[in-house]
């Protein structure tokens, strides 16, 4: 069980009077009050401190570039390092956030994602593995990307629209749907609709057997 003590930080980056970044708390559900009481139409977040560093954990953004509405998203950058996903605290508070701000969709690496439900894969999942064109690089298994509003790209494309302007734009590209190739235990391989939570599992697990 961890033993480090989280704080939670209110972030408001377009109101000058309104919560800046030293407003600390120690309590999550008093930095949850706080958080609700920023307006939506502005950017906000509200961040995670672990022994010095801090994480966004959820982020208001716009998930539809066809809606101006933006809304509250659970950001999963922490799954990126070992030592905060090892921290049940992190997790915990992450759950919390998730249920209390009745969060839809996260955001991970640089796309908005359905809240995933669970860290298992499926059983009718349970013993494919990802078939990259480069060994190694689980990413070169996806044949087709599915982004709500766009429709169907290619991964070329889909780097072309949206990665060359990650971390410039507050608009995020939902995705729905990831096809990708999949080798079955029998070892033939075929194109499969996955959720991309499903991918990302499949992903990881790949880059853990190649580890």
């Amino acid at each position: 069980m961890s033993h480090n003590m989280l704080t939670y930080h209110v972030i408001n980056d377009f109101c000058a009077d309104g919560p800046q970044p030293s407003d600390v708390f120690t309590l999550l559900d008093r930095a949850i009050r706080l958080y609700r009481l920023v307006l939506s139409d502005r950017s906000k977040a509200l961040r995670v401190g672990r022994n010095g560093e801090t994480l966004d954990m959820v982020r208001c953004v716009l998930t539809n570039p066809c809606n101006p509405v933006r809304e509250d998203v659970l950001v999963l950058d922490f799954l990126d390092h070992p030592d905060w996903r090892a921290d049940r605290a992190i997790t915990h508070a992450a759950r919390t956030l998730a249920d209390k701000l009745h969060i839809r969709y996260c955001l991970f690496r640089g796309c908005v994602l359905p809240v995933p439900v669970t860290d298992k894969l499926p059983r009718n999942l349970r013993g494919l593995r990802l078939w990259p064109t480069v060994p190694g690089d689980p990413a070169t298994a996806v044949r087709w990307v599915e982004v709500a509003g766009v429709g169907r790209l290619s991964p070329g494309e889909f780097r072309r629209r949206y990665r060359a302007r990650e971390g410039t734009s507050s608009t995020y590209p939902l995705v729905l749907r990831i096809t990708a190739h999949v080798r079955r235990p029998n070892g033939r391989c075929r194109d499969l609709k996955l959720l991309p939570w499903e991918f990302h599992l499949m992903a990881r697990a790949r880059e853990e057997e190649c580890q």
